[in-house]
Parts: structure tokens; sequence; C-alpha cells
């Protein structure tokens, strides 16, 4: 995928990598710039972020003033380093809501079971699991959002703190229905 000289819009940077993504895409998108960028995704999932010295989730503040004046994709182009970063669709929430980007539903999936990520589903999901475990749902959502590699990988540990099997399976049923309704 290359994109002409002409410098790039933020906003064409996150269309491209939500694209990327939802078509579970391995390799890594290289931008050309201000500030050398490189993100390498692995079957969708976003593994690692480099921009100059800066890797990990440092990089993500500093991408919506990135200077990109081309893009290239190279298919399959291992990371010898992967970063410890958010979940993908946690990632790509970010940088639409950043850039003031508008994020597709379609863009934003990451497992075909996880409708998209915006700002407000972190809030949806602490209060939905409040209802099984109390306050501590707040703590327990700060510290697990984002830590795993998809939503649902996401919902069956925060499940796991709820003591009943029979409960935890109605969270985890209750937040993809909120989310699915959010598509």
């Amino acid at each position: 995928m290359r994109e002409a000289q002409t410098p790039l819009s933020y906003a064409t940077i996150v269309a491209t990598l939500q694209q990327l993504c939802a078509e579970k895409r391995s390799g890594a998108l290289i931008i050309t710039g201000d500030r050398p960028t490189r993100i390498h995704l692995a079957n969708g999932e976003i593994t690692a972020l480099f921009m100059q010295e800066k890797k990990g989730q440092e990089v993500v503040p500093l991408l919506a003033r990135l200077k990109a004046h081309r893009m290239d994709f190279i298919q399959s182009l291992p990371c010898s380093q992967p970063n410890c970063l958010a979940a993908t669709i946690v990632l790509l929430a970010e940088l639409a809501a950043q850039g003031g980007t508008p994020s597709t539903p379609e863009a934003l999936v990451s497992d075909t079971t996880a409708p998209g990520l915006d700002a407000t589903v972190p809030a949806l999901i602490s209060e939905t699991l409040a209802q099984y475990i109390g306050p501590i749902a707040t703590v327990l959502c700060k510290r697990l959002l984002g830590t795993h590699q998809n939503i649902e990988e996401t919902l069956q540990a925060l499940a796991a703190h709820i003591p009943d099997a029979g409960q935890a399976r109605h969270f985890t049923a209750a937040i993809r229905t909120k989310l699915a309704a959010r598509v």
C-alpha cells in the first residue's frame, strides 16, 4: 500500500492502520516524514510501535504530530522487539480520538467477536462489572484494560474476578450485547 509524496493527514494514517488491522494483516507500516515511524502488525494486532528513539506506548501521543509524506506496508516484515502495548482495539480507539478521527466499527474490530471501542467503552465495562463485584471493578478495569491482545481476552480476565461462574458468563454476554448495540 503506497501513498503519494504529498503530506499525509493524520486521519489517513489512522484509517490505513484501522484497515490493516481489520484485514488481519501481518507486516510493518513504514511511515516516512519528519520522524521515521514503524508500526508492526501480526494477524491484525499491533505488536510494536517505533518512532526514532521512542517505542511502545510513548509513541501513541506523538503520532498525531507526525508530519508524514509517505506510507508503505511491507507484508510479513517481522518485528524483532515486540513492545508491551495496550490491546489493539484500545490503541486504535486512542489514535482515532486524539486526532478527532471518526472510528468506524469495522475498522476497530480486531477480533470477530469484539465490536469497535471508543473512549466511552472502558466506563461501560467498569459500570457493568461493578454490578457483579462492586466498586473494585473500577480498579480492576484500569489495571486490566489494554493488557490483553483483544477484547475477548480482556473480558475473560475481568470475568475471572467474578466468583460465580454463571454471573461471569452473564457479565461477558452483557458486555458483548452492549458493545454490539453500539455498532
